[in-house]
């Protein structure tokens, strides 16, 4: 019976690699960028590995768009190698909101909840980029719910760390009396969101 067993271990194990939706060297590599990304480098090694095995993995070619202003968010994506433009219309001006390069992440809201896209992401240069979707964050909470926990507690630091940010520049520019009103209208307009059940 040991042996019946043993070589049933085996051909499970020999099955699961077979199946496995990415090769181990595209999860450590994966792995890897996310050890080096800021908004995670307080997760643990264990949470970057099982955030990689979920990542889908997408090239972009220079001109091509992840996505466009205004469509339904469904995740982020964290930028292995190139550029990416993060952009914005403006009364039917085109600007230019901040660049993505390797070992950052962009798109990260709507993995929160169900947002719209602020802007554009545009490929400036070859791109390598891997997606983290909210059904990927869905399924780590049933299978590895430390992980997902430790994933959604950095990702809120981050836009908490965003959010006090905003403040100070709007204060910078126009005052902190104009910068903290910002915040109390948009505490009450996300109260009111929440109470109707918007998002």
């Amino acid at each position: 019976m040991s042996i019946i067993r043993t070589v049933q271990r085996v051909s499970k194990r020999l099955y699961r690699q077979l199946s496995a939706s990415k090769p181990d060297t595209e999860v450590e590599r994966i792995q890897d960028v996310l050890t080096e990304v800021p908004v995670f480098e307080t997760c643990a090694a264990r949470t970057h590995r099982v955030m990689a095995e979920a990542m889908h993995p997408r090239t972009y070619q220079p001109g091509e768009v992840i996505y466009y202003e205004h469509d339904p968010g469904l995740g982020l994506y964290v930028v292995e190698k190139g550029q990416v433009r993060l952009c914005a219309n403006w009364k039917d001006e085109r600007f230019e909101m901040r660049m993505a390069g390797p070992n950052t992440l962009f798109g990260a809201l709507s993995l929160m909840g169900d947002f719209r896209r602020m802007e554009t992401a545009e490929a400036v240069t070859a791109v390598e980029v891997a997606g983290f979707f909210r059904p990927d964050l869905s399924s780590l909470s049933q299978r590895h719910p430390k992980a997902a926990l430790d994933i959604q507690q950095a990702l809120l630091r981050f836009m908490a760390q965003q959010y006090a940010s905003l403040v100070d520049v709007i204060g910078e520019r126009d005052g902190r009396k104009v910068a903290l009103q910002c915040y109390a209208d948009a505490s009450a307009q996300a109260l009111d969101r929440a109470a109707s059940g918007d998002s």
